[in-house]
């Protein structure tokens, strides 16, 4: 009995979209956009970061950058920003301010950190307006 090159070729494609389909059964389909504000000290945080960790194995881990106080996932993006699910999210803030000297403008090209990294904990399960209020110490 032969098989041909053609039927081969379909078999191997045809496993191929199986294998790709079924290791998607785990995953989470559903994202969402963030939006939102950050705040320190009452102000709008300059210049920062937020990163989304996620708290369940096979999540995907994703920033965004704080501008004037406010961030947006959905924002110079193709794809929504964080799976359903239960997040650490991680804020870094700054000053916006580079430094002067050379060298400490390479380590801290956003300026000043304000305060040291901030972590809350967040479920996602549907679009979300984030108003985070960094604590001062």
């Amino acid at each position: 009995m032969s098989v041909s090159n053609r039927t081969i070729a379909l078999l191997l494609v045809s496993l191929s979209v199986l294998a790709i389909v079924g290791c998607r059964d785990g995953m989470n389909d559903a994202s969402f956009n963030v939006a939102g504000t950050v705040k320190h000290k009452d102000q709008p945080v300059p210049v920062g970061f937020v990163r989304f960790i996620p708290k369940g194995p096979g999540g995907v881990v994703g920033f965004v950058k704080i501008v004037d106080g406010k961030f947006d996932t959905a924002e110079g993006k193709k794809t929504r920003g964080v799976e359903a699910g239960d997040y650490s999210i991680k804020v870094e803030g700054f000053d916006g301010v580079p430094p002067a000297d050379a060298v400490a403008a390479e380590a801290y090209p956003n300026g000043k950190p304000l305060f040291s990294q901030y972590v809350m904990n967040h479920s996602f399960q549907a679009d979300t307006t984030l108003d985070i209020v960094v604590p001062s110490k």
